[in-house]
C-alpha cells in the first residue's frame, strides 16, 4: 500500500480526554473550540477517533456545566455535529462491547451508532482505513 503521507496527505491532531468537550485540543497549552473546527476544518478531511468508547453516560448525555452560545451542549451533541460536517468518520476502539451492565453498554452502543466502529487492532485499523479510503 502507499505510505500514509500519500494516502492522508494532510494530517492534523486533535485530543480530548474521555469525551470531546467543547475545545478539542491541538496543543496541551491551547485549546480549539468545536465551533471553530467545524467551520474551519474542510469537510473531506476523513476523522478517525481512537478511544473507549466505554464510559459513564453522563460523560457523553448529559448537558455541559457551562453553556457558551454555539458551542455543542453535550459530548453526544459534539458527535453529532462532527459527524454531520465530516462523513468520513470512523472510531478505533480499544475494547470490545461491554458484556454486563447497561450503564457501561450505552456508550459503546450509541457511539456505535454514530460512527463505524472497529477495534484498535492492525486488522481493525485497516478495516477502518479501508472504510475512510472507500468513494
Amino acid at each position: 500500500p502507499p505510505p500514509l503521507p500519500t494516502l492522508f496527505p494532510y494530517t492534523t491532531l486533535f485530543r480530548s480526554y474521555t469525551r470531546v468537550y467543547h475545545e478539542p485540543t491541538l496543543d496541551p497549552n491551547r485549546a480549539s473550540p468545536v465551533s471553530w473546527l467545524l467551520s474551519n476544518i474542510p469537510p473531506e478531511y476523513k476523522v478517525i477517533f481512537v478511544g473507549d468508547a466505554q464510559m459513564h453516560p453522563y460523560e457523553l448525555l448529559d448537558p455541559f456545566p457551562v453553556q457558551r452560545e454555539g458551542e455543542p451542549v453535550s459530548g453526544l451533541d459534539c458527535l453529532r455535529r462532527i459527524r454531520d460536517r465530516f462523513r468520513h468518520a470512523v472510531w478505533l476502539n480499544p475494547g470490545e462491547r461491554p458484556a454486563w451492565g447497561e450503564e457501561w453498554t450505552r456508550t459503546y452502543d450509541v457511539i456505535q451508532d454514530l460512527f463505524p466502529m472497529y477495534p484498535l487492532t492492525v486488522e481493525g485499523m485497516e478495516q477502518g482505513m479501508r472504510k475512510l479510503l472507500a468513494r
